[in-house]
Protein backbone atom coordinates (compact mmCIF):
# COMPACT_ATOMS: atom_id res chain seq x y z
CA UNK A 1 0.00 0.00 0.00
CA UNK A 2 1.41 3.40 -1.27
CA UNK A 3 0.46 6.85 -0.19
CA UNK A 4 -0.66 8.74 -3.31
CA UNK A 5 1.05 12.26 -1.70
CA UNK A 6 4.61 10.00 -2.76
CA UNK A 7 4.03 11.39 -6.25
CA UNK A 8 3.90 15.01 -5.15
CA UNK A 9 6.06 14.72 -1.98
CA UNK A 10 10.04 14.83 -2.64
CA UNK A 11 12.54 13.59 -0.77
CA UNK A 12 15.88 16.29 -0.67
CA UNK A 13 18.72 16.30 0.56
CA UNK A 14 18.93 16.93 4.18
CA UNK A 15 19.99 20.56 4.43
CA UNK A 16 22.58 22.23 7.60
CA UNK A 17 23.96 19.87 10.44
CA UNK A 18 21.07 17.61 11.48
CA UNK A 19 21.34 15.27 8.55
CA UNK A 20 18.91 12.96 10.22
CA UNK A 21 16.08 15.30 10.20
CA UNK A 22 13.55 13.99 7.46
CA UNK A 23 13.49 16.37 4.65
CA UNK A 24 10.72 16.65 1.87
CA UNK A 25 9.32 19.01 -0.45
CA UNK A 26 5.59 19.17 -1.99
CA UNK A 27 5.62 19.70 -5.22
CA UNK A 28 2.47 21.73 -5.71
CA UNK A 29 2.77 21.74 -9.62
CA UNK A 30 2.95 17.67 -9.46
CA UNK A 31 -0.18 17.34 -6.84
CA UNK A 32 -2.51 19.60 -9.12
CA UNK A 33 -1.50 17.63 -11.81
CA UNK A 34 -1.64 13.98 -10.00
CA UNK A 35 -5.22 15.56 -9.26
CA UNK A 36 -6.80 16.29 -12.23
CA UNK A 37 -5.18 12.83 -13.53
CA UNK A 38 -6.32 10.54 -10.85
CA UNK A 39 -8.92 12.50 -9.67
CA UNK A 40 -10.82 9.01 -7.30
CA UNK A 41 -7.21 8.30 -6.27
CA UNK A 42 -5.61 11.42 -5.03
CA UNK A 43 -8.22 11.34 -2.05
CA UNK A 44 -7.48 8.18 -1.40
CA UNK A 45 -4.97 7.57 1.76
CA UNK A 46 -3.50 4.70 0.12
CA UNK A 47 -3.16 3.11 -3.20
CA UNK A 48 -3.73 -0.55 -3.86
CA UNK A 49 -0.85 -2.38 -5.59
CA UNK A 50 -2.93 -2.41 -8.75
CA UNK A 51 -3.73 1.25 -8.60
CA UNK A 52 -0.05 2.14 -7.95
CA UNK A 53 1.07 -0.02 -10.85
CA UNK A 54 -1.74 1.44 -13.38
CA UNK A 55 -0.50 5.63 -12.09
CA UNK A 56 2.90 4.87 -13.04
CA UNK A 57 1.88 3.23 -15.97
CA UNK A 58 -0.03 6.14 -17.31
CA UNK A 59 2.31 9.24 -16.07
CA UNK A 60 5.28 6.75 -17.75
CA UNK A 61 3.49 6.95 -20.85
CA UNK A 62 2.70 10.61 -20.81
CA UNK A 63 6.02 11.67 -19.71
CA UNK A 64 7.64 9.31 -22.76
CA UNK A 65 5.51 10.16 -25.79
CA UNK A 66 2.78 12.67 -24.88
CA UNK A 67 2.88 15.43 -27.51
CA UNK A 68 2.34 17.92 -25.15
CA UNK A 69 5.83 18.83 -23.48
CA UNK A 70 4.91 20.66 -20.19
CA UNK A 71 2.53 17.12 -19.54
CA UNK A 72 5.33 15.57 -20.22
CA UNK A 73 7.72 17.27 -17.90
CA UNK A 74 4.92 16.81 -14.70
CA UNK A 75 4.11 14.02 -15.44
CA UNK A 76 8.19 12.80 -15.22
CA UNK A 77 7.78 15.44 -12.02
CA UNK A 78 5.49 13.05 -10.44
CA UNK A 79 8.02 9.95 -10.91
CA UNK A 80 10.52 11.74 -10.11
CA UNK A 81 8.54 12.50 -6.80
CA UNK A 82 7.92 8.87 -5.88
CA UNK A 83 11.15 7.45 -7.30
CA UNK A 84 13.02 9.64 -4.82
CA UNK A 85 11.16 8.05 -1.84
CA UNK A 86 12.57 4.99 -2.79
CA UNK A 87 16.29 6.28 -3.46
CA UNK A 88 15.96 6.95 0.50
CA UNK A 89 15.12 4.01 1.13
CA UNK A 90 17.94 1.68 -0.66
CA UNK A 91 20.51 3.79 0.60
CA UNK A 92 19.55 3.33 4.30
CA UNK A 93 19.85 -0.34 3.80
CA UNK A 94 23.11 -0.13 2.06
CA UNK A 95 25.22 -0.13 5.56
CA UNK A 96 23.64 -3.12 6.61
CA UNK A 97 24.22 -5.58 3.68
CA UNK A 98 28.01 -5.33 5.38
CA UNK A 99 26.55 -5.89 8.35
CA UNK A 100 27.92 -3.84 11.80
CA UNK A 101 31.31 -3.11 10.75
CA UNK A 102 30.53 -0.67 7.28
CA UNK A 103 27.92 1.19 9.89
CA UNK A 104 30.91 2.49 11.90
CA UNK A 105 32.70 3.22 8.70
CA UNK A 106 30.23 5.52 6.66
CA UNK A 107 26.38 6.06 7.57
CA UNK A 108 23.45 5.85 4.84
CA UNK A 109 23.37 9.94 4.47
CA UNK A 110 27.00 9.65 2.89
CA UNK A 111 25.52 7.99 -0.17
CA UNK A 112 22.49 10.47 -0.81
CA UNK A 113 24.46 13.12 -2.78
CA UNK A 114 25.65 10.58 -5.29
CA UNK A 115 21.74 9.82 -5.99
CA UNK A 116 19.55 12.01 -4.34
CA UNK A 117 20.89 14.90 -6.56
CA UNK A 118 16.93 16.44 -7.51
CA UNK A 119 15.20 18.94 -5.92
CA UNK A 120 11.98 19.01 -7.83
CA UNK A 121 12.36 22.84 -9.07
CA UNK A 122 13.32 22.04 -12.69
CA UNK A 123 11.00 20.70 -15.21
CA UNK A 124 12.86 17.92 -17.07
CA UNK A 125 12.19 15.49 -20.22
CA UNK A 126 13.90 13.15 -22.59
CA UNK A 127 14.97 14.00 -26.00
CA UNK A 128 13.09 12.33 -29.48
CA UNK A 129 15.19 9.33 -28.40
CA UNK A 130 14.76 9.03 -25.14
CA UNK A 131 18.44 9.18 -24.01
CA UNK A 132 19.61 13.14 -23.26
CA UNK A 133 18.11 15.10 -20.85
CA UNK A 134 16.36 18.50 -21.51
CA UNK A 135 15.56 20.98 -19.11
CA UNK A 136 12.37 22.63 -19.87
CA UNK A 137 11.48 26.17 -19.97
CA UNK A 138 8.49 26.28 -18.70
CA UNK A 139 7.63 30.12 -19.76
CA UNK A 140 8.52 30.03 -23.62
CA UNK A 141 8.07 26.30 -24.26
CA UNK A 142 12.49 25.90 -25.16
CA UNK A 143 14.61 23.43 -23.86
CA UNK A 144 18.49 23.27 -23.11
CA UNK A 145 20.28 19.96 -22.91
CA UNK A 146 21.53 19.45 -19.65
CA UNK A 147 25.42 19.24 -19.33
CA UNK A 148 27.39 15.38 -19.10
CA UNK A 149 27.44 15.00 -15.51
CA UNK A 150 24.55 17.63 -14.13
CA UNK A 151 21.98 14.92 -15.23
CA UNK A 152 19.41 14.26 -12.45
CA UNK A 153 19.69 9.96 -11.05
CA UNK A 154 16.21 10.01 -10.71
CA UNK A 155 15.51 11.13 -14.78
CA UNK A 156 17.90 8.60 -15.50
CA UNK A 157 15.98 5.63 -13.99
CA UNK A 158 12.89 6.61 -15.50
CA UNK A 159 15.27 6.92 -18.94
CA UNK A 160 15.90 3.18 -18.70
CA UNK A 161 12.47 1.97 -17.54
CA UNK A 162 9.53 0.36 -18.92
CA UNK A 163 6.69 -0.44 -17.15
CA UNK A 164 5.47 -2.25 -20.30
CA UNK A 165 8.33 -5.06 -20.55
CA UNK A 166 7.81 -8.66 -20.10
CA UNK A 167 9.65 -8.61 -17.00
CA UNK A 168 7.29 -6.74 -15.47
CA UNK A 169 9.50 -5.37 -12.85
CA UNK A 170 8.06 -3.06 -10.48
CA UNK A 171 9.36 0.66 -10.38
CA UNK A 172 10.66 0.16 -6.44
CA UNK A 173 12.70 -2.87 -7.62
CA UNK A 174 14.52 -0.84 -10.91
CA UNK A 175 14.98 2.34 -8.28
CA UNK A 176 16.14 -0.18 -5.69
CA UNK A 177 18.89 -2.04 -8.15
CA UNK A 178 19.83 0.86 -10.06
CA UNK A 179 21.03 3.26 -7.01
CA UNK A 180 22.77 0.19 -5.68
CA UNK A 181 24.34 -0.38 -8.84
CA UNK A 182 25.14 3.48 -9.30
CA UNK A 183 29.24 3.86 -10.35
CA UNK A 184 29.42 6.69 -7.46
CA UNK A 185 27.90 4.41 -4.85
CA UNK A 186 30.05 1.75 -5.79
CA UNK A 187 33.45 3.92 -6.12
CA UNK A 188 32.63 5.34 -3.22
CA UNK A 189 32.18 1.77 -0.91
CA UNK A 190 34.55 0.36 -3.01
CA UNK A 191 37.25 3.13 -1.23
CA UNK A 192 36.65 1.55 1.98
CA UNK A 193 37.44 -2.06 0.34
CA UNK A 194 33.80 -3.32 0.25
CA UNK A 195 32.75 -5.43 -2.47
CA UNK A 196 29.63 -4.84 -4.15
CA UNK A 197 27.68 -7.59 -5.57
CA UNK A 198 27.05 -7.87 -9.40
CA UNK A 199 23.49 -8.96 -8.91
CA UNK A 200 22.59 -6.54 -6.04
Amino acid sequence: MVSPTKYWQMQILPIGEDVQLKKHREISKAKEFFKIQFPHLSSKPTLSTEENKQVQIVLWEIFRSDDDIYQRAIAGLCLRCYVSHRILITCKTIPHIYNASAENLFRYTDLLPFVLNDNGTALVVLDSEGKTQHILNHHDGTTRAIAKGGEFFSVDILRKFNPNLGSNESLDNWTTRLTRQNENIKSFLWGFGLATPSDW
